[in-house]
C-alpha cells in the first residue's frame, strides 16, 4: 500500500476520430511522465471519440481494439496506469459510456458505465439527448490500485449525490469524475459540485475535463468548459487547468485523508441510509 501516489489530469479536445484522439493521449500521457514518476494519468469523458454528429451511429469500442494495444504498450513504456474516463464500448441494443483502465504488464478493463446520461435543452440552443446514442448503466464501481480505492463516475453522475454517498460509505480514498460539460453548465456549476463532492465525501477528486471548440468530419461542432480540476480532502483546489490542452499533477497523501477524517469524524454521525 503506497502512503502516496502521483497523479496527473489530461484536459484535451477530442474529435470524433480515434486514431487522432490517441495521438492527444499519447502525447498528453508522456507529457505527465516527462520529469516525475507519475502513478496514474487520468483522461476526461469521451477521450478516445467524441460523438459531435447526434446522427453518428458509431457502434463503439471493444477492447480487442487496436487503440487499446497501443495503449496498452504506452503504459508499459511509461510505467503507469492510463485511465480513460469514458469511452464508448460496444453492447447489445446501444454503446455503453464507461471508463476503462489500462494498468502496466496488464490487458485494458471495462471497469463502470455511466449511469445518468445527460437529455438536457439548458437553453434554446443547447440541447443533448445523450440516452439517443448509449444506454445507462446501473451499478457503481470502484478501482482498487497500490492500495488506493477509486469511485468511479462521469460527468452529469456528478449531480447525483446518491451515487457519491455510496462511495463515501465505502471509505473510497479518490473520486474520478471525467467530464465534457457545456459552457453554460460549467460556468455555473462545475467547481461548486466536485468541490461539494469532495468535501461531502472526505476524499481527493480527480476531474479532467475536455475543453474548447470540437469540430467533426460532418462540420458539427461543439463547445466544452475545460477548467480540470484536482481537489483535496477539505475542498481545497490542488491544480487547476482552465484552458487549452495540457496536465495537471498533484500528490496525493493517504494521511491527509485520515486527518481531514479525524478532524471531522462524519462516518460517526451519519444517521440516515439509504
Amino acid at each position: 500500500m503506497k502512503p502516496s501516489l502521483l497523479v496527473a489530469a489530461a484536459q484535451m479536445t477530442s474529435v470524433d476520430s480515434w486514431e487522432k484522439n490517441l495521438e492527444s493521449i499519447s502525447r498528453l500521457a508522456k507529457e505527465a511522465c516527462r520529469e516525475e514518476d507519475t502513478d496514474i494519468v487520468f483522461f476526461p469523458e469521451n477521450s478516445l471519440y467524441m460523438r459531435l454528429d447526434p446522427n453518428d451511429e458509431f457502434p463503439g469500442f471493444n477492447l480487442e481494439h487496436q487503440s487499446f494495444a497501443d495503449l496498452k504498450s504506452l503504459a508499459n513504456q511509461l510505467g503507469c496506469a492510463i485511465v480513460l474516463g469514458s469511452v464508448l464500448t460496444r453492447a447489445k441494443l446501444k454503446p455503453f459510456n464507461s471508463t476503462v483502465v489500462i494498468e502496466p504488464d496488464q490487458s485494458p478493463r471495462l471497469l463502470y458505465n455511466k449511469i445518468h446520461l445527460f437529455d438536457v435543452q439548458v437553453d434554446a440552443d443547447h440541447k443533448i439527448q445523450e440516452s439517443k446514442n448509449c444506454q445507462h448503466g446501473s451499478e457503481p464501481a470502484i478501482w482498487e490500485y497500490e492500495g488506493w480505492k477509486f469511485g468511479l463516475s462521469i460527468c452529469y453522475d456528478l449531480r447525483f449525490s446518491e451515487l457519491y454517498s455510496q462511495y463515501a460509505r465505502s471509505k473510497v480514498d479518490v473520486i474520478c469524475v471525467p467530464s465534457a460539460f457545456t459552457v453554460p453548465t460549467g460556468r455555473a456549476h462545475w467547481e461548486i459540485l466536485l468541490r461539494a463532492r469532495a468535501i461531502e465525501s472526505q476524499v481527493y477528486l480527480v476531474a479532467p475535463a475536455q475543453w474548447g471548440g470540437h469540430v467533426g468530419k460532418s462540420g458539427v461542432q461543439r463547445e466544452t468548459y475545460g477548467h480540470s480540476l484536482l481537489i483535496g480532502p477539505w475542498g481545497e483546489k490542488l491544480g487547476e487547468l482552465g484552458e487549452g490542452e495540457g496536465v495537471i499533477r498533484s500528490t496525493l497523501l493517504r494521511e491527509k485523508i485520515t486527518r481531514v477524517r479525524q478532524q471531522i469524524p462524519m462516518e460517526q454521525h451519519r444517521r440516515l441510509t439509504l
